[in-house]
């Protein structure tokens, strides 16, 4: 059986001398080593250690210090809701406030000591940050920002009612470190209280960063980004974007809890003063001078922000103009530099690559790791009780309406195990409304849609396609921005389950899924000829592998029948034979395939039966050669015969 064509390493490198750098492999985009990853974070704690020592005897220098730290704690919270799942608040601000109060009110009355107070400011804001997900997360852009907003604008209102409880607008005191001897990194000199708070904002602040590490690595994080990118991919690829996006807001909110806790340790106050929009805008642009989506973004931003304006003329000139300040930068940084300060730095680097490729330099690469033969094909589900089933995929008396306009109408269609089974029909036949409706994005108007003879009503996108149904889509829908090999993992998300705190702690249970994951990715990439790409961005290769992409992203679900919603779309006459050549693998690998196409050549030498849609309805049904001669398809579909 012939392998489907490979892009080559070569051809890349080629490419790249020519100028194209949407071909080439270049090394800022390949896995590099865990230990040159980390060398941001190492020169970070370095940095923090020397700082803490020589201003040991500075008050104003380790205030500002540990401002910076717990603002870059915040700003790193704020990121994994914006950077890493898309989603803009404009009032995380109330969650650095609840974390305070947390802290002043639960820890005392819990008889907690004062110190480890940050686990009740965590789990207090998270619950809260769950609350209002639960309430707003179905919204989208605006109207979910503008929820934020008047969730932020609500706290201070809330203290005024509650000012017996809560202070009042003058806020409440809180109960600082008693016992210096108990806080990590107290010394005994006139500070030790104040350099105990600047250790302990350090070790919070290494750990909420460890924390980041292990979740962008994880089934979680790649589930985040996935919904950044595309929502619609993730939910037909098995994520359940509604309970992710939540947990994302929930761990979010805690993070920002933890820094509103150090802040009110920082003040020995926590006041609702803080719980502005203004405040919360801050955080925003924090991350988006830092860069957005990336670890090291974040906290580039808070500390560029508090020590810059810890300089002396900087604070005298814009001590009345910091919202102005930061408002201005804000909008330079995403008019000039969309990606921040680190996408900055990337870019450089990818320049300089660049350059290297062009001077004939050979850009060194890691070649794909070998998986074994078996998980170089589809995996073929074990269905207990349907033997002696043809039939896989059965629709009866389908409709769809929008409107007083029917998209589909009555259609019923049977497609067998085994098969490629071609739905065709001119532009406006209802063919993607077809897909759509069976994948679950449409709810249909009447019908039923039974998969092995099970119902699949009321079931959304990510429940389908755990059960077995898979689709690519007639626009790309790949995530860009995350590797070909992410792509592929995300594809296979519901074949593993792993918590949230195993992928944030990376624990062995987590690691196993990782490498179940990284391997069954890596085997379909070797499928469809895309192995050599796998560390590369999914936004640099050439349509025709996007579209092989796609395909080994809905067959890591391990699908019962795979939907190709015109595959062939934009592509050369050569990239077709290879595509069929890959479609007639993936059939003879046990996956049962519905292709809608307008090729006509591809359908006719591909396919085992063709239905034909016209203006939502069925009008005829058979082999390739009878639809090829029916009159009623001549007429509304192929026209006229050729000699």
């Amino acid at each position: 059986m012939a392998r489907p064509r490979t892009a080559s390493r070569d051809a890349g490198e080629v490419d790249a001398v020519k100028g194209q750098p949407g071909q080439a492999v270049l090394p800022i985009y390949r896995r590099r080593g865990e230990l040159v990853r980390l060398l941001p974070s190492v020169i970070l704690v370095l940095f923090i250690l020397w700082f803490g020592r020589a201003q040991v005897d500075s008050r104003k220098w380790l205030d500002i210090g540990t401002e910076a730290m717990y603002l870059a704690i915040a700003a790193a919270g704020v990121n994994v809701l914006l950077g890493y799942t898309g989603l803009l608040s404009l009032g995380h601000a109330a969650f650095f406030v609840s974390g305070g109060y947390a802290g002043a009110i639960l820890s005392p009355a819990l008889g907690i000591p004062p110190w480890l107070g940050f686990i009740l400011a965590f789990a207090a804001s998270a619950a809260l940050g769950a609350v209002l997900a639960l309430m707003c997360v179905h919204l989208h852009g605006f109207y979910l920002t503008v929820v934020t907003f008047g969730f932020g604008a609500l706290v201070p209102a809330i203290v005024v009612v509650a000012k017996n409880q809560l202070g009042g607008p003058a806020g409440r005191a809180v109960d600082h470190f008693v016992d210096t001897s108990k806080v990590p990194g107290a010394g005994h000199g006139p500070f030790s209280l104040q350099l105990g708070l600047f250790y302990l904002s350090a070790f919070l602040l290494v750990v909420v960063l460890f924390l980041c590490w292990n979740l962008v690595r994880s089934r979680w994080g790649r589930a985040f980004m996935a919904i950044r990118e595309s929502e619609v991919a993730a939910r037909v690829s098995g994520v359940n974007a509604y309970w992710y996006k939540v947990a994302s807001f929930a761990l979010s909110a805690g993070i920002v809890g933890v820094a509103g806790w150090l802040g009110a340790q920082r003040f020995v106050l926590v006041s609702s003063q803080v719980a502005t929009p203004d405040q919360s805008f801050r955080y925003v642009i924090m991350v988006a001078v830092g860069g957005m989506g990336t670890l090291a973004g974040p906290v580039l931003g808070a500390f560029a922000f508090s020590f810059g304006f810890a300089i002396g003329w900087v604070q005298n000139t814009f001590r009345d103009y910091q919202g102005l300040l930061y408002g201005t930068l804000g909008l330079l940084a995403i008019a000039t530099a969309p990606e921040g300060t680190v996408g900055n730095l990337r870019r450089l680097a990818r320049r300089y690559q660049l350059r290297r490729a062009r001077r004939g330099a050979v850009l060194r690469t890691m070649p794909p790791p070998d998986v074994a033969p078996e998980l170089q094909l589809p995996a073929v589900r074990e269905r207990a009780g349907t033997e002696g089933n043809a039939v896989v995929l059965e629709v009866s008396g389908l409709t769809k309406r929008f409107g007083g306009v029917a998209a589909l109408s009555e259609v019923d269609l049977v497609v067998e195990r085994g098969t490629v089974h071609a739905l065709i029909g001119p532009n406006g036949s209802g063919k993607t409304t077809f897909i759509n409706v069976v994948t679950g994005l449409y709810k249909p108007t009447a019908g039923r849609v039974d998969l092995d003879g099970q119902s699949l009503e009321g079931l959304s996108p990510a429940v389908r396609s755990r059960r077995g149904v898979a689709r690519t889509f007639q626009n790309l829908q790949l995530w860009r921005r995350m590797t070909v090999l992410e792509n592929v993992m995300v594809g296979a998300h519901a074949r593993e389950r792993v918590g949230l705190v195993h992928a944030l702690l990376r624990t062995p249970k987590a690691r196993r899924v990782e490498r179940r994951l990284s391997e069954r990715a890596w085997g379909l990439l070797h499928f469809v000829g895309l192995a050599g790409r796998g560390r590369d961005l999914a936004g640099t290769l050439a349509f025709a592998d996007m579209r092989r992409l796609e395909i080994a992203r809905a067959l890591a679900s391990d699908p019962e029948v795979l939907l190709l919603d015109e595959p062939a779309a934009g592509m050369q006459v050569s990239e077709i034979h290879d595509l069929a050549d890959l479609i007639r693998q993936v059939r003879d690998a046990g996956v049962t395939v519905l292709l809608i196409e307008h090729h006509m050549d591809l359908v006719m030498g591909l396919s085992d039966r063709v239905s034909v849609l016209d203006y939502g309805q069925k009008i005829a049904e058979g082999s390739p050669a009878e639809v090829r001669h029916d009159d009623r398809v001549v007429a509304a579909y192929l026209g006229q015969e050729t000699a």
